[in-house]
């Protein structure tokens, strides 16, 4: 039987939505947070792909006057999950960027806890990670 190219590609697509989007046990999730003033800002974003028992909490305040940003973020749960976390400033008289990149694949347990204060010209960030089994992923 002969099909035509469209109607041969619109059958394979439906296939693939079939076949893989039941499938999708990781979830998505991208936040970002920025505040400016007298022209300084400070920033933090965030993409986290995770097993939908994995949750994740996150809270960002910002003041202003003496521009800073702080940033609390909680993930737990049990599975799988690639997380990337960046944080900015600019304006300060020392432009910075850096990043918090965590993966990692069928956990028993995921503990992962962050703060950070945010200013134009400097960073300080804590963090507390635990993963059972440690199976850490490189990222790249």
């Amino acid at each position: 039987m002969y099909l035509p190219k469209y109607i041969f590609a619109n059958i394979i697509l439906v296939l693939f939505a079939i076949i893989y989007l039941p499938i999708g046990e990781i979830q998505a999730i991208e936040i970002s947070f920025s505040a400016s003033e007298s022209g300084e800002s400070v920033g933090v974003w965030d993409s986290y792909d995770v097993d939908d028992s994995v949750s994740v909490k996150e809270i960002s305040t910002a003041n202003f006057g003496d521009l800073e940003m702080s940033n609390y973020r909680e993930v737990s749960g049990q599975g799988s999950a690639n997380m990337h976390q960046g944080f900015f400033g600019s304006g300060g008289g020392a432009d910075w960027q850096t990043n918090n990149i965590l993966n990692f694949k069928d956990a028993n347990r995921i503990s992962d806890e962050s703060s950070a204060l945010l200013r134009a010209a400097s960073c300080m960030v804590q963090r507390n990670a635990f993963m059972s089994p440690m199976t850490l992923q490189k990222s790249g």
